[in-house]
C-alpha cells in the first residue's frame, strides 16, 4: 500500500478518533442542572442576544426610526418574541422526550418572572403571556413553511401595518440584521445541552 495512503487513512483514524473522545467528555463532564435552573440559563439568551441595547443598535444600523414610542415599545416587544421563539426552537431541535415540554414551560416561567418584575400584576402578565403565546404560534406556524425573517420583519417593524415596503433597502438590511441573529441564539442553545445534563 502506498505510503500517502497509509498516512491518509492514519489521520482519518486520528480525526475520528478525538471526535469520539471529545463526545466522551461532553457526556461525561457535563454539569447537572434542574429544568428550572435551565429555563433561567435560556432565558438569559434571550435577554443578552435580544435586549433594549441591541434592539436601539439594530434599528441605527439601518437607519430605522419608528414614528411613536408606542411604536417602539411594541416593536421591542416583537423583538423579544422573535428571541423567544428561537430559543424555544432551539429546544426542540437539542432536548429528548419529555423533556422539551419542561424546559420550554420553564423558559416561559422565567419570561413571566422576568415581566412582573418590571411591575406588572397578576392580569397584566397573564396578558401578556397571552400576547406571547399567540406571537409564538404564527412563528411556529411559519416556520413550517417559510422563512420566519420576513414575518419577524412584518410584526417587529412594519408600524403601522403597510407602512414597510417589504421589497425595499431598509427592509432587506433589517433582514440582515435577524439572520445574523438567527443561527447565534440557536449555536448559544446547542452549546448550553453540550455542557447541562437536566436533572
Amino acid at each position: 500500500m502506498p505510503a500517502h495512503k497509509v498516512k491518509k487513512e492514519s489521520d482519518l483514524i486520528k480525526v475520528a478518533f478525538l471526535f469520539l473522545l471529545r463526545r466522551l467528555a461532553e457526556m461525561v463532564f457535563k454539569t447537572n442542572i434542574t429544568s428550572g435552573d435551565f429555563g433561567a440559563v435560556l432565558f438569559e439568551i434571550v435577554a443578552s442576544i435580544y435586549s433594549k441595547k441591541a434592539f436601539e443598535e439594530s434599528c441605527a444600523l439601518c437607519n430605522f426610526k419608528f414614528r411613536s414610542r408606542e411604536e417602539f415599545q411594541e416593536g421591542m416587544s416583537e423583538w423579544i418574541a422573535f428571541g423567544m421563539f428561537l430559543v424555544q426552537k432551539g429546544i426542540l431541535a437539542n432536548a429528548q422526550g419529555d423533556a422539551r415540554p419542561r424546559l420550554a414551560s420553564a423558559l416561559f416561567q422565567q419570561f413571566a418572572i422576568s415581566i412582573r418584575s418590571g411591575g406588572m400584576n397578576e392580569q397584566e402578565t397573564a396578558k401578556v403571556q397571552s400576547w406571547m403565546d399567540e406571537s409564538l404560534a404564527e412563528y411556529v406556524h411559519e416556520d413550517a413553511t417559510k422563512d420566519v425573517t420576513e414575518l419577524a420583519i412584518r410584526k417587529i417593524f412594519d408600524r403601522p401595518i403597510g407602512s414597510l415596503d417589504l421589497k425595499s433597502p431598509t427592509a432587506f438590511e433589517l433582514q440582515v440584521v435577524l439572520t445574523q441573529r438567527f443561527q447565534p441564539t440557536l449555536d448559544s442553545v446547542e452549546r448550553l445541552f453540550k455542557q447541562f445534563r437536566i436533572i
